[in-house]
């Protein structure tokens, strides 16, 4: 029998119609907005972007480099799209400059991003928003550090102690060939454990194990839950969020520890006797709190010490011993700067032992510093920032809210600025006598109002670390190793890859 046609009468057809029609209209209609919207609104230009994903997928492994890649070809301040979040990327440092310090007040705040809400919860002087609170925790950080001597040559002996200890890791392998990577990583710890705790731990402590073991988890599982900041609903995907699963553990066991050591503090705490950073903080809190009349008492707490504390672990610890580790690597694979550097520090100081007073004494070590720095910087990624206003840059519009990343590989890798960027080459760095001449554009710790805190102690353990180091030992790279790639792997920081050396006592031969 055959199937009954199918009757569509007049008035079906015409609603029909009609509603398609409407559609159509519809469509059309905001189509014409979007490329109105677009027209009022100038955001940063940049490649074209996948649908959903944006330019995820075209980023691949190595985000620093093809960002610096697009740079060039669609200006300094890119736009792009990670997921359904729109992305600044600023590449040079003319654009950096004018958001981070002349119109600092709209771009010195966080992204609401799901890792940083794991780490800070909003609190401490990492993270948080940009406002009266953190300007708070700012101002107590920097004034406890500075009576703390950091930067200064009271606090060189701690520095000296840890390097120490290098030296006779590095003297008991007798030349044979090791990884360096556990012994510079503990030495940078325990700087910060003086300066946080007014301690140090013997590498087999339990308690400094414990520490150790949780900020190596957050820098290995942490870079593998980034993801998570473009999707964040991928979090109760199992599989997917095995890294923030991890990540939530170990910063628990870091704040665990670092509750212990303040309530430690808080039990012998004497504000005659001020030893470290928890107690200058426990101090400025008691004094506040006395003194009712002081707005910022309020911002004070024991909950934005403890975040205070974690903070400069992640940041002092981790991003230093990657930066010493890179230093490590550049001069094995590098012997001809490796060799002018030792005979600057014979020639200058002979057989004593350097320090900062001796930094313009050095010009070429200071400039291989500066070019370690330039060349593979730890941090190649500023922590983001955020606008609290619509605002403009270079021309641009750049909507409030908006995640703003500052891509320090970029900057070094400018070949606008630097002449063969490519190339590991300290005498950039020096002028035409021979003195360090650093310019005006190079800022490897960024400037602004969230600038890096640490910046001074980190070019202290840098310059003590290497003078000593090799004016002790010869590095070289193990006789029929190839040298390790230098292209890093990008995760919370950019990650020197394993490698082995031989520590050479300087004129001994050896069989590396």
């Amino acid at each position: 029998m055959a199937s009954p046609k199918l009757q569509t009468s007049p008035t079906r057809l015409f609603v029909g119609d009609t509603t398609y029609g409407l559609a159509l209209v519809l469509v059309v209609l905001l189509v014409f907005m979007n490329k109105k919207s677009r027209r009022a609104l100038r955001f940063p230009p940049g490649p074209p972007a996948w649908p959903l994903v944006g330019h995820l997928p075209l980023l691949g492994g190595r985000p620093h480099v093809r960002f610096a890649e697009w740079s060039r070809r669609y200006g300094p301040v890119l736009g792009v799209r990670l997921g359904p979040q729109q992305v600044v990327v600023l590449n040079g440092y003319a654009a950096v400059r004018e958001a981070l310090v002349t119109k600092a007040e709209v771009f010195s705040s966080r992204p609401d991003l799901y890792l940083m809400r794991l780490f800070s919860n909003g609190k401490g002087i990492g993270l948080a928003p940009y406002s009266a609170k953190w300007r708070a925790q700012r101002r107590v950080t920097d004034r406890a550090l500075r009576n703390l001597g950091v930067g200064k040559l009271s606090f060189e002996p701690k520095i000296m102690e840890e390097v120490e200890e290098f030296i006779s890791a590095a003297a008991r392998y007798e030349g044979a060939a090791f990884d360096p990577k556990y012994h510079i990583a503990v030495g940078i710890l325990n700087i910060i454990c003086h300066l946080v705790f007014g301690r140090r731990f013997e590498h087999d402590d339990p308690l400094f194990v414990r520490l150790y073991n949780a900020l190596e988890d957050i820098s290995h599982h942490g870079g593998s839950a980034q993801h998570l900041n473009v999707f964040p609903a991928l979090r109760h995907v199992p599989g997917l969020n095995a890294g923030a699963v991890h990540t939530v553990r170990a910063v628990r066991e870091g704040r665990d520890f670092v509750r212990e050591m303040i309530g430690q503090h808080k039990a012998t705490f004497d504000p005659e006797n001020i030893r470290d950073y928890i107690d200058a903080y426990l101090h400025q809190l008691q004094k506040e709190t006395e003194d009712g009349e002081k707005k910022s008492a309020t911002y004070l707490s024991d909950e934005e010490l403890e975040q205070n504390v974690f903070d400069l672990f992640i940041a002092g610890s981790e991003s230093t011993a990657t930066t010493l580790r890179w230093a490590t690597l550049l001069l094995l694979v590098n012997p001809e700067v490796q060799e002018r550097v030792q005979q600057e520090l014979d020639a200058v100081l002979g057989q004593g032992q350097a320090s900062v007073l001796d930094r313009t004494s050095l010009p070429y070590t200071q400039a291989t510093i500066q070019e370690i720095l330039r060349y593979r910087p730890s941090a190649t990624f500023s922590l983001p920032h955020a606008t609290t206003a619509d605002t403009t840059l270079q021309g641009y519009d750049i909507p409030a809210g908006t995640q703003v990343l500052v891509n320090v590989y970029g900057m070094g890798m400018d070949p606008a600025l630097w002449q063969h960027p490519g190339t590991f080459d300290p005498t950039r760095f020096l002028d035409g006598e021979g003195k360090l001449s650093v310019p005006e554009h190079f800022k490897p710790f960024l400037v602004g109002r969230r600038a890096c805190i640490g910046s001074q102690l980190a070019k202290m353990q840098l310059l003590l670390y290497i003078t000593t180091v090799l004016q002790r030992f010869s590095l070289r790279l193990p006789e029929g190793e190839p040298p390790p790639s230098l292209d890093g792997s990008l995760g919370v920081m950019l990650q020197c890859p394993s490698f082995r050396m031989c520590a050479v006592p300087r004129a001994v031969t050896s069989s590396c």
